[in-house]
């Protein structure tokens, strides 16, 4: 009897493990059914119908990875928001959210093509602009279109539209990449939403500031918050910051926190940048947005940003590189959090400034840097842009995937036109600190000097590329 009873047993406990199975297996099928058909909706450019597929397939429970789903879905929502700023004719946006976009350079995103091709085609006709002396136009905003712009108000759709540039500049000089988070975007500060729950904490003066977006600005009475931007996207931990724009009794004011704690006050600190240069462009930008187009920081001769230059010299060099059997990295200058002082290399030139932290600011350096890459030889194979680098972490960057027995080729932009290259192997050198240097709190030399010297390099094709992009 009891052996009858084994046998029933086991032949249900058989039965319910079929039936698991099965149900696996039905998710599995209803999976790849919306995926199928979402690329399906892809190739028909119906990119609203396609959404809506990855998320039926995101949404079912399944044991498959979901992550290059996810990458699909993210890659088709980036081309629905290009295409519209495309049709607004808005380049230099298109530029900024393509250029250092791993959607667009990732040949297994679906649409990776399509980005590289809006791109490209953004490029053409922001250079065209710049040609022929046209401004980008204003983003249509329904409190622009009840108000023509003008240079008297403290703030308004055209000022907004001048910061915007100004910070891609700006964060290109510091080596960093900040997002506007005060027309409708959102993100993430240490686990805040931004700008909501950011600004529902702000203290500004050791007190809660009570701050909310205002696009439009005409009284000199009172604190208005005009705009939210932050490196949160692109930054590592520790190195993310936060700035707040505000114009405080008719006076402009940038305030910034790095803070990645909470506190019993619940309380997110703000102080006023110690940055002169993103003091001086907001306060310039508040004062008179057409005087500060005509500054030589925004003028045609240098309409190219330091973001936009570096971009496209690392798509030269990703393509010479793919060529000579070389990796390619945009990991040329990284370091993790330190002191407030700004970061500098030295050349055979003298000393070229990497990074603005105000201190002593980039007015006292005669050489400034515009960007750069590294050439090397890859661990798996890889040639061209090497994604493992690009997506590493700040300690990790290149060396993630570098054969250390190769030659390391890496290369600095001058703003005056040269290219700077030094040259190691790793494993013939214990260690490759030196090769940045960190000025001391109050901007003077200190013991954190570099102890490379960049040499001017022998690329004459690289030096030829960057006075292309300089305009030189």
């Amino acid at each position: 009897m009891k052996r009858v009873m084994v046998i029933i047993a086991s032949v249900l406990f058989l039965l319910a493990g079929c039936t698991t199975k099965s149900t696996g297996t039905d998710d599995s099928q209803t999976f790849e059914k919306y995926v199928t058909q979402a690329e399906k909706l892809v190739k028909e450019k119906d990119y609203p119908g396609a959404i809506e597929e990855y998320d039926k397939a995101l949404a079912v429970d399944t044991k498959q990875d979901k992550q290059l789903v996810e990458d699909d879905k993210a890659g088709v929502n980036l081309l629905i928001t290009v295409n519209k700023l495309m049709d607004d004719e808005n380049y230099k946006k298109v530029i900024e959210r393509l250029g250092s976009s791993d959607l667009r350079k990732s040949e297994e995103v679906i649409v990776h093509k399509e980005l590289e091709d809006i791109y490209q085609d953004a490029r053409k006709k922001q250079q065209e602009q710049w040609e022929s002396g046209d401004s980008q136009p204003e983003e249509s905003t329904e409190s622009s279109s009840k108000a023509t712009p003008s240079t008297t108000s403290l703030w308004n759709a055209e000022k907004g539209q001048a910061l915007e540039g100004f910070m891609a500049q700006w964060g290109s000089g510091m080596g960093q990449q900040y997002e506007n988070y005060s027309n409708g975007a959102t993100g993430d500060f240490y686990g805040m939403s931004i700008p909501n729950q950011a600004l529902e904490r702000a203290a500004i003066d050791g007190k809660k500031a009570n701050l909310a977006l205002e696009k439009n600005v005409t009284s000199n009475q009172g604190r208005h918050l005009v705009a939210v931007y932050s490196d949160a996207a692109h930054s590592g931990y520790m190195n993310k910051h936060l700035y707040l724009f505000v114009v405080d009794q008719g006076q402009p004011k940038v305030y910034v926190t790095m803070q990645n704690q909470g506190n019993s006050e619940n309380l997110l600190y703000f102080e006023e940048t110690e940055n002169q240069d993103l003091k001086n462009g907001f306060a310039a930008i508040v004062a008179n947005t057409k005087g500060y187009q005509a500054t030589p920081q925004a003028s045609k001769s240098t309409a190219k940003s330091h973001l936009e230059i570096n971009q496209a010299f690392l798509d030269w060099a990703v393509e010479r590189g793919a060529a000579g059997g070389m990796a390619v990295s945009s990991r040329y200058f990284t370091h993790g959090a330190a002191g407030i002082g700004d970061w500098y290399a030295q050349t055979i030139d003298g000393d070229i400034h990497m990074q603005d932290n105000g201190h002593p600011g980039a007015a006292a350096f005669d050489l400034h840097n515009v960007g750069g890459c590294v050439f090397y030889t890859s661990l798996d194979g890889t040639v061209g842009l090497d994604q493992k680098a690009e997506g590493s972490s700040t300690a990790e960057n290149y060396y993630i995937n570098l054969d250390r027995s190769q030659p390391v080729h890496v290369y600095l932009l001058g703003d005056n036109g040269q290219v700077y290259e030094y040259i190691y192997t790793p494993d013939n050198e214990a260690q490759l600190g030196g090769l940045f240097g960190e000025l001391d709190d109050d901007g003077t030399k200190g013991k954190y000097a570099p102890t490379k010297t960049f040499a001017i390099s022998n690329d004459n094709d690289a030096r030829a590329k960057l006075k292309e992009l300089l305009g030189n």
